[in-house]
């Protein structure tokens, strides 16, 4: 083969037809179809040979096959000439858009005319400087030879395929080919009848009656001889059937097919007993019969033939009746036979193939007609194929969502290639059922479809979602109860070092509060004895009167002017007064210090045995300055029992809802702390008037990191830090609130048995 290489990058086609978007699936049986033509035309090219077509009629529509085949733009088809003497040439028979092909066809194959080997030109770009000049541009080119009898007898040439030509397409061809060399032999054959006719006539008109003259014998030799040639010359399988003797004459290709010798004479009770298939036979002869009378222009028929070993061979078979008697009586019958086994044997591993595929498949049109069908091997049969082939999918009672998405896929995957997924949802007996379908092209104007009920897929995708969700909610409980934990450890360690220094100043207070009350006391003391001297005076004053001496006078005057002038018995009455208030300022530190190392003493982690009428007085106290000035607290105690609990927690939660009560209020408003029991618990109510929350806030309220205040002025764990104190002592807290309207916690604290 002379081959000119491909230019670096540009890629080459394989020898099959079909287009390369299409899927695997559609590919093949595109592959498939494209042979199945390429028999059907060569079959039908060798009936009209058998009964006197014209050759060059039928050469030229074997060059537009080829042409169509391989999606070529030109192509020729030609006679090689051998002359006694000189190169060999070609004579043009055929031309397809090559206006000037006898002019290029030396370029063209050169030297190749004389050894037979295929030319092969991949020259992308190049083209228009080896071209003639005034020739259309080549973008590659092949040219084939073809064979008679072992000899090259002539060229075809195809030009400009997109995609150029390779090896494998050459292969595909070599029946096309033998079926030109089977036209141009009969067309020869004809050529020299022709011949010999003018010769016979040319002798007879000179009165040499003797040479033109032949015995019959010797005519019907000839004429058997011509038609071994043409059937030997001919690839597939030929027979001519002598209604008459039902003898058949069959190509040597017919017998050998069969396993039978090239010499052997069958005749139509042979077929009917020992070659044709019993299932078959009946349908070969209505269909035969059908013809025969002339109810159909011809017989065709796929059907099984009987090999010498046993075995069954596919063929394609088409004849036609070519003689008739004065009577309008068939008289001889000429037929063709393909061997498509191979066919057959891929068409059933193919569909072999497509039914173990579980989804339903179907092909349509552009325009909505259904070209192909296959049931799902899932679902239940809702549709039969027969409800589908044929007809027009977008006129069926389907449902208008998947027929807007199968119209919209169609036109996108016939434009561009690509591939099309949508979803949709039907309702059958198993209730609502969700499918997915892909599209992809699978010729010019069509689509393949692939249905795959995704219905469980879609329930365990939901399952996967939900899960995922409860997982990521459970780690985001894990993540706020570790902030919370964190958030009470870091509150906790807090309140430690503040407890250690408010210890600190209370054990610093406790000394000089001691001197100052026994200071007191004493100067209580001193100022009784004062009061009695200064009383002892006065007596004595008034006992003298006028008796007493100048000098006392003038002293006892002076007194009291003195006890006059500063309203000594005023400032004896404030004395009391100072003395009382001084001492109840030193009991008020004291019960301060108190509150305080009871607030903050050490935790054992054992609880302890407490009264909660007693606890909420104290947590009060240590809040007097936050509460003071807008709040009035109303207490209303109900008798409880002691309580096992962790004190110095349930103080925090105390303090951390009576400070939350006090900032809620805005003004001036009153807080309600009221204690009762209910079953085994013991309830805390504490009550604002305050500005109240909304339903929202209220969802959030226990969120750790929430809060309602500007930045800067609210942790937001306050709340979080309650909750969880009252989950750990197994209680709860409840919250009710209204905006506007104020807000009450309800503190709920299981009593255990002793």
């Amino acid at each position: 083969m002379r081959v000119q290489p491909t230019q670096p990058g540009e890629p080459t086609e394989a020898a099959s037809c079909a287009p390369s978007s299409a899927g695997p699936v559609s590919a093949l049986e595109e592959q498939l179809e494209s042979t199945r033509r390429l028999l059907h035309e060569l079959s039908q090219v060798h009936a009209e040979l058998l009964v006197r077509g014209d050759p060059r009629a039928l050469l030229e529509r074997l060059l537009a096959l080829a042409v169509e085949l391989t999606r070529s733009e030109r192509g020729w088809l030609g006679e090689l000439h051998r002359p006694p003497e000189g190169p060999p040439s070609l004579r043009l028979h055929a031309a397809h858009a090559w206006e000037d092909a006898q002019r290029e066809l030396e370029p063209l194959v050169g030297t190749a005319l004389a050894s037979g080997e295929p030319v092969l030109i991949q020259a992308p770009g190049a083209d228009t400087q080896e071209a003639p000049p005034g020739a259309a541009p080549r973008r590659a080119f092949l040219g084939l030879p073809f064979t008679l009898l072992g000899q090259v007898v002539g060229w075809v040439g195809l030009a400009n395929r997109p995609g150029g030509y390779d090896e494998g397409l050459i292969a595909s061809l070599q029946p096309l080919l033998t079926g030109c060399g089977s036209v141009l032999h009969v067309w020869r054959e004809a050529e020299r009848r022709r011949q010999d006719e003018q010769a016979r006539s040319q002798a007879e008109a000179s009165g040499s009656q003797l040479a033109g003259q032949r015995p019959r014998e010797q005519q019907v030799a000839e004429s058997t001889e011509r038609l071994r040639l043409a059937l030997e010359s001919v690839d597939d399988a030929v027979w001519d059937w002598d209604v008459r003797t039902g003898v058949i004459t069959a190509s040597p290709r017919w017998l050998t097919m069969l396993g039978y010798e090239p010499m052997m004479k069958p005749t139509l009770a042979f077929w009917r007993e020992q070659l044709c298939h019993p299932e078959d036979l009946p349908e070969a002869e209505r269909r035969l019969a059908e013809h025969m009378e002339g109810r159909s222009p011809r017989y065709e028929l796929e059907h099984r033939l009987r090999h010498k070993d046993g075995s069954w061979v596919w063929v394609l078979g088409r004849s036609k009746v070519v003689e008739w008697d004065e009577q309008g009586r068939p008289l001889r019958v000429v037929g063709t036979n393909v061997d498509i086994t191979s066919r057959k044997r891929a068409e059933e591993q193919l569909q072999a193939f497509i039914q173990a595929i579980p989804d339903m498949l179907f092909r349509v049109r552009l325009d909505g007609t259904c070209l192909a069908f296959k049931e799902s091997l899932l679902d239940p049969p809702a549709m039969r194929p027969e409800f589908f082939i044929g007809k027009n999918v977008f006129e069926l009672p389907l449902p208008e969502h998947l027929l807007t998405h199968l119209r919209a896929a169609l036109q996108r995957v016939t434009q561009d290639s690509s591939l099309e997924i949508f979803e949709y949802s039907l309702e059958n007996t198993f209730g609502l059922q969700q499918y997915e379908a892909r599209v992809v092209p699978s010729g010019p104007d069509e689509g393949l479809c692939i249905v795959r009920n995704i219905t469980v897929r879609k329930a365990l995708e939901e399952q996967r979602r939900r899960q995922q969700e409860r997982l990521e909610e459970r780690v985001r409980e894990a993540t706020r109860e570790l902030e919370a934990r964190q958030a009470q450890l870091i509150q906790s360690e807090k309140l430690a070092s503040l407890g250690q220094m408010a210890a600190s100043i209370a054990h610093e207070l406790n000394n000089p509060v001691g001197y100052v009350s026994s200071n007191i006391a004493t100067l209580d003391g001193y100022i009784s004895l004062l009061r009695r001297l200064l009383e002892l005076h006065l007596e004595a004053a008034r006992l003298l009167g006028g008796e007493a001496p100048p000098h006392v006078a003038e002293v006892l005057e002076r007194a009291r002017a003195l006890r006059e002038e500063e309203r000594l018995e005023e400032v004896l009455q404030d004395m009391d007064d100072l003395l009382a208030d001084s001492r109840e300022g030193t009991l008020r530190i004291r019960e301060f210090i108190q509150d305080l190392k009871t607030f903050v003493r050490e935790e054992t982690g054992t609880p302890q045995a407490v009264d909660l009428n007693k606890m909420v007085p104290v947590t009060l106290r240590m809040l007097r300055h936050e509460l003071k000035h807008k709040c009035q607290v109303r207490l209303d105690f109900g008798p409880l029992p002691l309580l096992r609990c962790l004190p110095t927690q349930i103080n925090q939660v105390l303090m951390n809802l009576l400070m939350n009560a006090s900032q809620a209020i805005e003004l001036r408003g009153e807080i309600h702390i009221s204690t009762r029991r209910e079953g085994n618990e013991v309830l805390v109510r504490i009550r604002d008037t305050g500005r109240g929350m909304s339903p929202e806030t209220q969802a959030k309220l226990f969120t750790p990191f929430f809060t309602t205040k500007p930045p800067g002025q609210g942790t937001g764990l306050g709340l979080s830090i309650c909750y969880a104190i009252i989950a750990r002592h197994k209680g709860r807290i409840e919250v009710e609130s209204e905006l506007g309207k104020g807000t009450t916690f309800i503190v709920r604290l299981p009593l255990t048995e002793e």
